[in-house]
């Protein structure tokens, strides 16, 4: 099957809206761990612990953040493994776009 420049065109904006799509679900999945983390009350403890338990909620946030870092990272390496294997441009893309979903969730 000839592709034609039209053809690579939709190809190519289809795969930066999985892309774009993917960052959107991190940066979500990003806001969501930084938002339980703002919604805990810890500036209401009088005890000598305050600085350390925001330290230890400062560091959690951070893991959680490089988590999802690492399951974009992933994510993106599947679908470019993925586009590069396949014959057709946009057969892959559904099957691509479920399973980016679910590393990043």
């Amino acid at each position: 099957m000839a592709v034609t420049p039209a053809g690579a065109i939709e190809a190519g904006l289809e795969q930066a809206r999985l892309i774009a799509a993917m960052y959107a679900d991190a940066e979500a999945a990003l806001l969501e761990r930084i938002a339980a983390r703002v919604g805990k009350d810890l500036d209401n403890d009088d005890g000598d612990d305050w600085a350390a338990k925001r330290l230890a909620e400062v560091t959690q946030l951070r893991k959680e953040a490089e988590s999802i870092v690492r399951r974009l990272e992933a994510a993106a390496k599947a679908a470019a493994q993925r586009r590069c294997s396949t014959r057709g441009p946009k057969a892959w893309m559904p099957r691509c776009a479920a399973r980016c979903y679910r590393l990043l969730t």
